[in-house]
């Protein structure tokens, strides 16, 4: 009501971790809006690939090594945020993050400045408000509600995450259990794979979340360091790209490349 529909647009993030109760509010957001500003843009961003592929690359998310937001949620986001080819726009980003929702959020400001890029101010416009005075505004104006808060989930977030408590498990078993079938079962079958002991208790204690390393994903690459007084070299064994196709990730390079001179 504030900022002309035409100012802005509304992006959602879909991790392939939705609760199906967020997908269809998301729909219904769509239509909620879309009637009455039809100029409004959406737009949804994806990562290309499944999380369960990435499962298979880095390893389930632990509470240790939360890779899910970055990979699933943020970079898919960022790419959106480009324009004129490759060049990253400067961005003003209104999002619903509340105090009240953890200890960790909490101690962020009601302004962020570069949380986690540079080109991105992070506005917070509700986030001192409540769980009360949210559900006042929501019912007060008759606005789409998340299915999952009326079935008790007092926090909507993924449908299978390391952070999640005992309560919110319970309630995705038995609100989702279809949609949830593809994480269980691929935790069972890594709990076999590894011939984890005591897989039952593993598993309903969810120690799966405290494996904090990429040990035993299907990946072989491994790199050796070495360091001498003189030198820092690092043996990449078993790579899945050449080494001139990722180096620059680092930052700027210059050197030369010696091809195939052993398992580096």
């Amino acid at each position: 009501r504030a900022i002309p529909p035409t100012a802005f647009e509304v992006i959602y993030s879909d991790t392939g971790y939705e609760l199906p109760s967020s997908l269809e509010l998301y729909e219904d957001v769509k239509r909620y809006y879309g009637e009455r500003f039809p100029s409004l843009k959406f737009s949804t961003a994806r990562n290309h690939e499944s999380v369960l592929n990435y499962w298979d690359k880095i390893g389930t998310p632990s509470d240790t090594h939360r890779w899910c937001c970055s990979v699933m949620k943020t970079a898919p986001l960022y790419r959106m945020l480009k324009v004129d080819g490759n060049k990253q726009a400067r961005v003003l980003a209104f999002e619903g993050v509340r105090s009240e929702e953890s200890v960790r959020r909490s101690g962020y400001e009601r302004i962020g400045k570069g949380v986690k890029h540079t080109f991105v101010i992070n506005a917070r416009p509700i986030f001192n408000w409540n769980t009360t005075e949210i559900f006042i505004y929501l019912l007060l104006h008759n606005l789409p509600i998340n299915q999952a808060y009326r079935f008790g989930k007092p926090r909507i977030g993924c449908i299978f995450c390391p952070f999640g408590s005992p309560w919110d498990d319970m309630i995705v078993n038995r609100c989702y259990h279809d949609d949830l079938k593809p994480f269980l079962g691929r935790i069972e079958q890594i709990v076999s794979e590894r011939k984890i002991p005591n897989a039952d208790e593993y598993i309903k204690e969810r120690r799966w979340k405290l494996r904090a390393s990429g040990t035993n994903v299907g990946n072989k690459t491994e790199v050796k360091l070495m360091l001498t007084p003189t030198e820092f070299i690092a043996v990449v064994i078993n790579p899945q790209k050449r080494i001139i196709e990722w180096l620059p990730a680092l930052g700027k390079v210059s050197g030369s490349i010696k091809e195939d001179i052993g398992s580096g």
